[in-house]
């Protein structure tokens, strides 16, 4: 079976293989890509590096592109054939492949696909006879083709289907060129999206999606995995008790669990390539009648935007009024109250006069203080009294669900623990330092921390009130939070211990996650030699990957790693010589979700976390060097793209 995506899962680039020699060609300049001769003024290439592709399958797809009526735009139609064994995001994968072998599928400043390309992408595993496939394309191709369309988008895609399934892959690559040639596809996927709009998955993430007449719109998409499907229905419920503008036609949730510094940035290239609905035609601002509020969580960044005649209504334009809503949802996410967080971010935004709480209890003084105010902004005083019974009702509910999740936990970890701390005690490679074992005699002690609270509150599992979950909402979630790093600190051991072991999953990850810092840091890096010692690394780190059963990879990963300590050092040194100069630097300890192998040994600290500090740091010296002394927090309204400038903005919580 293969597997459709819109934004295609792969894995990392693999070394191409020469294409057919018997194909008639131009004398390409590149010898693993075959190119065919412009006909009906296209250009057509074929990187097939695996040869998944006869030569008779070659000409037939430079055939269908000549004879297909696509848009003038095209001129040139690239397709490329991968064959990897892990199904990760085929986007970054392809992206990465082409950055390496084929530049000429790229913009000039290579932050995009080239104008006039239109490429096709399959990639096939062999051993398990899976494998995904889409397709991609400059700008200019994208808008004349109306590939901004999702129902068109999933048109091709289901006419690719068919033939993939069957292996015939020339056949289902040459389908995606009638489809795109074809104006009509695209209605009958719309229909079917229609039909399950609420079981959709993008870019590898659930997309819950309510669209009801009578009220707001609502969706969420959970980049960051931080959403149980309880939380998304509990998003929507209480969305539609706000009494919110009338220009707010949808309220559109996301959550990343990795964002660049720039958060803004983020959601704009997410929009571009995944929900081009919530833009503008011209893709130079937010649609209109969308509210849309972010959460980042690495770097941890929140934001609030919206459509111009949503700016205008809840005040996007105003700084002042944009310090205020992006600092209302802080103090729940700081708690791992997620879902109260964002819906705390459009109760902000549906008060013209919403003033942030002073206290954790959100006491009611603040909201009779304000009752005279809001009275008069619609007659919202019975709204607001509803507001907070119903915020009552719904922390006594989330109280009792973080008690389940915490009760669970503690049950898990009191049966799993001491079979981890045997790994822990067995750990032998360098990563296990004196360091890494104090932690986890503090986790093991803070276990036992967690007994005596769950022991406290252990009298709610059978005869709990409303009131008394109420009254102890604060320990319960403290204990879901201790239970949650107590967890995590055992799936951190797991790791280090799978590293050691051999799991092939366990080494590919880390690798992953290693080689996507080396590249954070050759962003930065501000000499040739400094960028040509990472691309050195992004070497080593490739060849681990190609070689995870080597009996010396835990060696030869610590030496890599020792070696980027000494790079990214000198990196840091120049790009953000201060970074380390705050008392309270910290890196992730083991067990926080971030947490890295090889943090603290020979005194490493990824470079992303070291960014990310920076960027809190600017973001300080922005705000004092503002003069205001009122505690509201910098926001960022900036896009690295200058044609976009979209309402809103992001700060850090």
């Amino acid at each position: 079976m293969v597997h459709v995506v819109a934004a295609m899962v792969a894995v990392v680039s693999a070394v191409l293989l020469p294409a057919a020699a018997n194909a008639a060609v131009i004398a390409p300049a590149n010898p693993y890509i075959t190119t065919f001769p412009p006909i009906n003024g296209k250009t057509t290439t074929i990187a097939d590096g695996p040869q998944l592709l006869p030569p008779n399958d070659e000409n037939m797809l430079r055939d269908v592109t000549a004879q297909a009526a696509l848009p003038p735009v095209v001129t040139h139609v690239d397709f490329i054939t991968l064959s990897f064994t892990e199904p990760i995001n085929i986007e970054a994968a392809l992206w990465d492949n082409v950055q390496k072998f084929r530049p000429d599928l790229l913009s000039p400043e290579r932050t995009r696909y080239a104008d006039g390309h239109l490429i096709v992408a399959v990639n096939f595993d062999g051993g398990s006879g899976k494998g995904s496939f889409g397709f991609f394309s400059g700008d200019d191709v994208k808008q004349s083709a109306q590939l901004t369309d999702q129902a068109r988008t999933q048109g091709v895609l289901a006419a690719m289907k068919p033939g993939m399934n069957a292996q015939h892959r020339a056949e289902g690559m040459a389908q995606a060129i009638r489809a795109i040639a074809d104006p009509h596809i695209g209605e009958a996927a719309l229909q079917e999206q229609e039909k399950a709009n609420n079981n959709t998955t993008v870019a590898g993430a659930p997309l819950k999606q309510w669209s009801d007449p009578n009220h707001v719109a609502v969706t969420v998409w959970d980049g960051a995995s931080k959403l149980s499907n309880t939380d998304m229905e509990s998003l929507h419920q209480n969305t539609l008790n706000i009494a919110l503008p009338s220009d707010v036609k949808s309220v559109d949730y996301f959550t990343f669990g990795n964002n660049s510094d720039s958060l803004n940035d983020t959601l704009q290239a997410h929009l571009k390539l995944y929900r081009p609905d919530l833009l503008t035609p011209d893709r130079e601002k937010y649609a209109d009648g969308h509210l849309i509020i972010v959460v980042g969580f690495s770097p941890h960044k929140n934001a609030i935007y919206g459509g111009e005649d949503v700016a205008q209504a809840v005040g996007l334009r105003d700084q002042q009024r944009l310090e205020t809503l992006t600092a209302a949802p802080k103090e729940d996410l700081r708690a791992g109250r997620y879902v109260d967080a964002m819906i705390e971010s459009v109760t902000a935004a549906a008060n013209p006069d919403y003033q942030l709480p002073v206290d954790t209890g959100r006491k009611v003084t603040n909201i009779v203080a304000t009752v005279a105010s809001i009275a008069v902004f619609g007659g919202g005083l019975l709204s607001i009294i509803g507001v907070f019974i119903h915020t009552r009702k719904n922390r006594t509910r989330q109280a009792r669900e973080a008690y389940n999740h915490a009760a669970t936990e503690y049950g898990r970890i009191a049966s799993s623990l001491d079979a981890i701390d045997i790994r822990a005690n067995s750990l032998t490679s360098s990563f296990a330092n004196d360091e890494l074992r104090a932690q986890w005699e503090d986790v093991k002690q803070r276990f036992l921390q967690l007994h005596a609270t769950m022991d406290s509150i252990s009298y709610l599992a059978d005869s709990g009130t409303n009131k008394q979950f109420y009254k102890n909402r604060t320990t319960i979630v403290a204990a879901r939070e201790e239970a949650t790093k107590i967890a995590q600190a055992e799936e951190n051991i797991e790791l280090l211990y799978n590293l050691e072991h051999g799991d092939h999953d366990a080494r590919r990850k880390q690798l992953r996650r290693v080689r996507s810092d080396v590249y954070k840091a050759k962003l930065d890096a501000p000499t040739l030699p400094l960028r040509q010692e990472c691309d050195a690394l992004v070497n080593r780190l490739d060849a681990l990957l190609e070689n995870v059963t080597y009996p010396s990879f835990m060696d030869d990963f610590t030496q890599v790693l020792s070696d980027y300590h000494v790079a990214s050092k000198a990196i840091r040194e120049q790009a953000m010589p201060n970074v380390l100069d705050k008392d309270n630097r910290a890196v992730p300890r083991l067990d926080s979700y971030d947490w890295n192998v090889g943090l603290g040994h020979t005194d490493f600290i990824p470079y992303g976390t070291l960014s990310s500090w920076n960027s809190s740091d600017t973001a300080s010296i922005s705000s004092d060097s503002s003069g205001d002394s009122s505690g509201n927090y910098s926001v960022d309204t900036s896009y690295s793209d200058s044609s976009f400038s979209g309402a809103g903005g992001s700060s850090d919580w």
